[in-house]
């Protein structure tokens, strides 16, 4: 945010909660200053005396509900906090116009991503408002050159008239080829101002899809995060290290295809994901999670010039985390040393392959990997073949998966 403190409204009829949020706000030094309304009533009041940089509203007040002040923004950007896991209800308020939700919890871990959430809030009512003062404009300047244009037209048409008033005098023939001549003038010219204002609609209409494609692909990144969050929030109240485990996987396979989504967000080309950045990202999560007495273990990375478009990136880099978090499992036990490959080339036919290897135990020899009964491993089948792709593997000095489509 702005170094200026921004302000904002808090409508919390909870007494905890309000104390709650009093001495996160302390405890954070939160970049703006609040204040409190405890029921639909006095929000209204509030609201139509003051203007706020964002407004947080608790779902179930005591005079009513959140819905009742959605009509009372004055156009600021309002954030649901609900505690009743109701997913419809956060769908509701979404197509209401709220600008995100929250979901409120015992411990007060929601508080974390307050801040967050707020400035992104924020950040993206300024940009709506910046993008809707650049199209007032655009639009001024259309008008502007459409005048311009009336005066030329009607200018040439007075030309014209004393043109055709000299021709007059000429003979017939000449009369008529010159009135030929300028009814074809007058229906290019048209049919050159038509497509010029259309040439203008689409280049307004080709920015604004990109725009709402590149916010959909961030509301998509956001949402699998959030998915995500909920995930590891759950993870601390099991106590079983092999659900802890499948929890954590799960969490890495949202994370390798909201990475997708964070990199086609930032990319200027919305129609492809260069793979060299992404899967550093990807294996850089992974490495980090089972890196703990693995200091020997080293990956490699060779992806250069290698672009996939969304429907074949997702599936790709989730073969890849499952390779990648086989080989950290399972391939270097007891410390053992080793390196982990990552390859990926494309050759002129546009046919790709991808190389996994570690240099670990592999796989028991006898072991058919296609037909394991882990999840993994299954999945990664059930990928290549959405892939129309081939997979091979080769145990000698490691394990060495090679695949191609």
């Amino acid at each position: 945010m702005d170094n200026k403190k921004g302000r904002i409204l808090v409508v919390e009829d909870d007494n905890v909660d309000r104390m709650a949020f009093e001495r996160f706000a302390r405890a954070e030094k939160l970049s703006y200053d609040y204040i409190f309304a405890g029921s639909v009533k006095e929000a209204n009041e509030v609201l139509e005396k003051e203007k706020f940089d964002a407004v947080l509203l608790d779902y179930m007040l005591g005079d009513g509900t959140a819905f009742d002040l959605f009509d009372k923004m004055g156009g600021s950007p309002f954030i649901l906090i609900t505690g009743t896991g109701d997913e419809e209800i956060a769908v509701k308020a979404m197509k209401s116009g709220a600008y995100d939700y929250l979901m409120k919890d015992v411990e007060g871990r929601y508080l974390k991503t307050l801040p967050l959430t707020v400035e992104n809030a924020i950040k993206r009512k300024r940009a709506e408002e910046e993008l809707m003062k650049y199209r007032e404009h655009l639009e001024e300047l259309v008008g502007e050159r459409t005048t311009e244009l009336q005066a030329e037209i009607a200018e040439r048409k007075k030309a014209e008239k004393a043109l055709q008033e000299a021709h007059d005098k000429l003979e017939n023939r000449v009369e008529e080829r010159t009135a030929e001549l300028r009814t074809a003038n007058e229906k290019l010219q048209q049919e050159i101002t038509e497509r010029k204002h259309v040439e203008k609609q689409l280049n307004v209409s080709l920015e604004e899809k990109e725009i709402l494609l590149k916010e959909i692909h961030h509301r998509a990144k956001n949402n699998m995060q959030i998915i995500s969050s909920l995930l590891g929030l759950q993870s601390w109240y099991i106590k079983d290290k092999r659900i802890l485990e499948i929890f954590s996987e799960l969490q890495h396979r949202i994370k390798s295809m909201a990475l997708i989504h964070e990199k086609l967000y930032r990319s200027e080309d919305l129609s492809r994901v260069e793979l060299s950045d992404y899967i550093k990202s990807l294996t850089a999560n992974l490495f980090s999670m089972y890196r703990v007495g693995m200091a020997d273990v080293t990956l490699k990375q060779d992806i250069k010039d290698v672009y996939l478009d969304i429907k074949r990136a997702i599936p790709c880099g989730l073969i890849i985390n499952e390779l990648v978090l086989n080989s950290l499992k399972h391939a270097f036990p007891d410390g053992k040393k080793g390196e982990i490959v990552v390859k990926m080339y494309a050759d002129r036919r546009k046919k790709h392959t991808l190389i996994v290897r570690d240099t670990g135990v592999g796989f028991p020899e006898g072991l058919d990997f296609r037909n394991t009964e882990t999840l993994g491993m299954r999945l990664v089948g059930d990928l290549v073949k959405q892939l129309k792709g081939t997979i091979k593997l080769d145990i000698k000095g490691g394990s060495t998966f090679r695949i191609t489509f």
